[in-house]
């Protein structure tokens, strides 16, 4: 046979891969008895109390070299190994945590671009009330985690000005727009943004300001909030949910963008 069966067997009984099991084997962990005339392994109940102790150790997510150890160390000594392995365990417990809830906002704004696709300018009140002015740091520290705070301030008398900025309530820095007591109408849509080469290159916004016209509104600015982006038909996209509010809003800070 090319493979040893007893290996075979015990991959099947534990569901532990049989390259695993041969790794243990190799690094001093796991000892088998040979068959005298076809050399392939024999479990002894020994065998089986290692494998028992290596598989529970994994459990603990105690690394190899760890395992090695064990036997060497004292009561007090294996507390304290796993008193940080259990530190270790949370640390990676509120990892998986954040990504999960990472993973969860960008599915709910992938379903967002969607919905304002198939349903623009529709009634609705933004999730945010104060946008403020960034610096390179914050650009760093909020795109690492939460990118669908970012916001464009766009003037539709001037589509090529707008400023950059992020959903803050921070009262210390600079404001870039800030909702007042009386919303009015905010009629939402998504915006389309063609990147190339890192660069924002042309949008459909005149396309929307032109309906929204026609439907009877008008704003002095255009809010965009970043949602996603993918590479679709026509080159890759930034999606931004954006707002038109139908109210008297001041804004500063705005910057001219090449080819936007």
């Amino acid at each position: 046979m090319k493979s040893d069966p007893l290996i075979h067997k015990i991959a099947q009984m534990l569901h532990i891969p049989k390259h695993t099991l041969l790794y243990w084997e190799k690094e001093g962990l796991l000892h088998f008895e040979r068959d005298p005339v076809n050399r392939y392994r024999k479990a002894t109940l020994s065998t089986i109390f290692e494998i028992d102790q290596v598989v529970h150790c994994r459990n603990m997510n105690l690394p190899i070299a760890q395992i090695k150890q064990l036997p060497q160390m004292s009561l007090s000594q294996q507390a304290e190994l796993l008193e940080k392995a259990g530190l270790r365990l949370e640390e990676k417990i509120q990892s998986l945590e954040q990504s999960r809830a990472y993973t969860q906002a960008h599915l709910e704004n992938i379903s967002e671009v969607q919905r304002l696709s198939l349903t623009p300018y529709l009634d609705e009140t933004p999730a945010f009330s104060r946008v403020v002015a960034y610096s390179s740091q914050d650009h760093w520290n909020i795109g690492n985690t939460q990118p669908d705070l970012f916001v464009l301030v766009i003037s539709p008398q001037a589509p090529t000005l707008f400023a950059e900025g992020f959903i803050d309530d921070d009262r210390e820095k600079e404001c870039l727009w800030e909702r007042s007591g009386n919303t009015g109408i905010w009629k939402t849509f998504i915006l389309r943004v063609c990147l190339e080469d890192g660069q924002r290159k042309n949008n459909d916004l005149s396309n929307h300001l032109e309906r929204l016209r026609a439907m009877g509104y008008e704003s002095e600015l255009v809010l965009a909030r970043y949602m996603a982006e993918a590479t679709e038909e026509g080159g890759y996209f930034l999606y931004y949910n954006s707002g038109y509010p139908d109210i008297d809003r001041s804004y500063t800070g705005c910057s001219e963008a090449d080819n936007y």
